[in-house]
């Protein structure tokens, strides 16, 4: 979040200062990053008890900013290292949950974005660490212009459509509001 608010604000201002604490924490990003075969993502090194995993587990929440990081990284630099290493990020983030990745595919049509992931996690269907993660997926994906990304895009769009009355509370009453309620 933060070097997201380094490159807007570096946007804003073209102030050479944010650039380089942009660059600071994408570097940082880079290095604290747990690379494997599968692929890159950032471990939590606490025990969530909520969702019974131990310590080192991980989140497409965490790796959808990242890679959204990453892809304004790219645009400012043009180095390809940065979209190498969101490729990497990617990579993992997009497997299925059960295979040691942070998604769950329902069907062919859908699929969910997993805010907590890990070794023997279950799907839980987060909403809001799953549009977190779309949003910044899908910069990332827009930026490269990836078929495989923007299906996967597509995909996490319909699981929110698809499931948006689980999450609805039901309440069907408004209220206009009109000069008496000021």
């Amino acid at each position: 979040a933060y070097a997201n608010a380094l490159y807007r604000d570096f946007l804003e201002t073209s102030d050479v200062r944010l650039l380089e604490a942009f660059f600071t924490q994408v570097e940082y990003l880079i290095a604290s990053a747990v690379n494997e075969d599968s692929g890159a993502y950032w471990q939590f090194p606490f025990e969530n008890e909520h969702y019974r995993l131990s310590s080192g587990w991980y989140s497409a929440m965490t790796s959808g900013r990242a890679l959204g990081v990453l892809a304004r990284a790219h645009f400012l630099s043009g180095d390809k290292r940065y979209i190498d290493f969101a490729e990497k990020v990617y990579r993992k983030l997009e497997k299925p949950l059960a295979a040691g990745g942070m998604v769950t595919y329902v069907g062919s049509e859908a699929a969910w974005l997993e805010e907590v992931a890990g070794i023997g996690a279950e799907s839980n269907k987060v909403l809001n660490g799953h549009i977190f993660a779309l949003a910044s997926l899908r910069d990332y994906a827009h930026y490269i212009g990836g078929e495989e990304e923007l299906h996967l895009v597509s995909m996490a769009v319909a699981a929110v459509k698809g499931a948006l009355k689980e999450f609805d509370a039901g309440d069907r009453k408004s209220t206009r509001l009109n000069s008496s309620h000021l």
